[in-house]
């Protein structure tokens, strides 16, 4: 099919620094009529301009330096709706979705919208409190909205810490594993993670100056947690 590239006017523009600190604050502009845009008194470095405009997935130009002079082209895309249920039975109160891309959206009563996404395939994710997360792949369509529905199952917990094998201290910032989702522990080496899948799951330990823990299992079960699970990491000889 062909493509007609028409300039848009009053589309808004935010322009940030790269980085916190010094004009942190980000700047914006409206197009005018032609499509034309320009922003003034911008300071040295690299910057972020977002591009936002209904019906229309915003874009993001990052690492822009000064003077520099760019087009910008918006695709019209699609949105998502979608009913998020707990065991098929009744709908989630609270609930995040999410896309590879960056796309997000709170949801609330079982309901969410998501959107404008570009055309194409999508993979979102579902988090809630408590329940196993979940992924859902979508087509999106131009000018379209699609409807899913995903249904999340109670998973369990495990709690714990992670103690030197050399003086039984606990060992903070270590990283843990356990089926795939992921924590670090606090100052003491305490750890929890919640939301698990039901069944045996893998555990791995990672921190800096031992050797990774890896080979064991947990059982997890519905709607209970596996409390004071220790965790022991051998000092690595070459730290």
């Amino acid at each position: 099919p062909a493509v007609t590239c028409t300039p848009w006017a009053s589309f808004t523009l935010t322009f940030e620094r790269g980085r916190t600190g010094v004009n942190a604050s980000p700047r914006s502009a409206v197009s005018d009529e032609a499509g034309r845009f320009r922003f003034d008194g911008v300071v040295d470095g690299r910057h972020t301009v977002r591009v936002m405009k209904d019906g229309f997935p915003t874009v993001v130009r990052a690492n822009v330096p000064l003077d520099a002079e760019f087009d910008v082209r918006l695709v019209e895309g699609g949105r998502v709706v979608g009913r998020v249920t707990r065991e098929r039975f009744r709908l989630v109160d609270a609930f995040r979705v999410t896309t590879a891309s960056g796309a997000a959206a709170e949801g609330v009563d079982g309901r969410f919208e998501l959107g404008p996404l570009p055309a194409g395939t999508h993979t979102l994710r579902i988090d809630a409190e408590g329940l196993v997360s979940a992924t859902e792949a979508v087509v999106v369509r131009v000018g379209e909205t699609s409807e899913i529905e995903v249904d999340l199952v109670e998973g369990g917990a495990v709690s714990g810490e992670v103690v030197s094998d050399a003086d039984g201290r606990g060992v903070a910032l270590a990283t843990v594993d356990v089926g795939g989702r992921v924590a670090r522990t606090d100052a003491a080496g305490r750890y929890r993670i919640e939301s698990l899948r039901v069944g045996a799951a893998a555990i791995r330990v990672s921190a800096r100056g031992f050797e990774a823990l890896s080979g064991e299992t947990v059982e997890i079960r519905r709607g209970d947690e596996v409390r004071g699970l220790r965790l022991v990491l051998i000092p690595a000889r070459n730290p």
